[in-house]
């Protein structure tokens, strides 16, 4: 069950990002010199905790306060509701797949996550949907985190067959997929997918192969 493991530490363990120094203009920056020829570049290696205590972390207001003073409340942030009711959903969920494996589930999302998947790989050898959802609330947790690029496609959705869509909080409107992606450091796109809006249909396009197939079905019912 590797690519159920691969999924639970998605979201429990902590997070390594080589970060490569640049200016304002995207060049990159040396960050020391030496005698040996070298262009002086290299990576920072920042480690950041598990996103599920990114996600946690990001619902809580931060506060412009100094030493023996408090806050004005015109200088506080709000909580981020969109993060808050993420990670209501994601942990709600997850105590309820204790509960189904016969653990008693505590506060903590990511020890609730740990103690499932051990319980679970005993006794159950068809994880498929539970990757799945695992790997749905990563992207949500990172889209979250670090907003993507988003672009509206004017097409009704190949799955559902219509222009409209409600997402799981009431907002909704017309045309369905949207094209998401992450901007590299060079304004290169990065993990492109396009997904459908819909909370009901929530089909999720990535990959060469499924971006494809997409724009074929798109184009069969724009012929039909």
């Amino acid at each position: 069950m590797t690519d159920l493991l691969d999924a639970v530490q998605a979201l429990t363990r902590p997070t390594v990002e080589h970060i490569k120094p640049s200016d304002d203009t995207g060049r990159p920056l040396p960050t020391h010199t030496c005698a040996q020829p070298c262009n002086g570049l290299s990576t920072h290696t920042v480690e950041s905790p598990s996103l599920l205590v990114q996600l946690a972390e990001a619902v809580k207001p931060s506060t412009n306060t100094t030493a023996g003073s408090s806050s004005l409340a015109h200088t506080r942030n709000i909580i981020d509701g969109t993060a808050l009711f993420h990670l209501a959903k994601i942990s709600s969920a997850i105590r309820d797949w204790c509960r189904m494996a016969e653990v008693t589930p505590g506060h903590n999302p990511v020890t609730n996550l740990n103690a499932w998947y051990v319980a679970f790989t005993r006794y159950d050898n068809d994880p498929e949907w539970r990757i799945r959802e695992l790997t749905k609330w990563a992207h949500t947790i990172t889209n979250i985190l670090h907003p993507p690029v988003r672009e509206e496609l004017p097409y009704p959705c190949p799955v559902h067959h219509t222009d409209q869509w409600v997402d799981d909080m009431g907002n909704g409107g017309n045309h369905p997929l949207v094209l998401e992606y992450q901007k590299g450091e060079d304004g290169q796109v990065i993990d492109p997918r396009v997904r459908c809006r819909d909370a009901v249909c929530a089909s999720l396009w990535e990959g060469e192969d499924a971006m494809s197939e997409l724009g074929d079905e798109v184009e069969e019912k724009r012929g039909a």
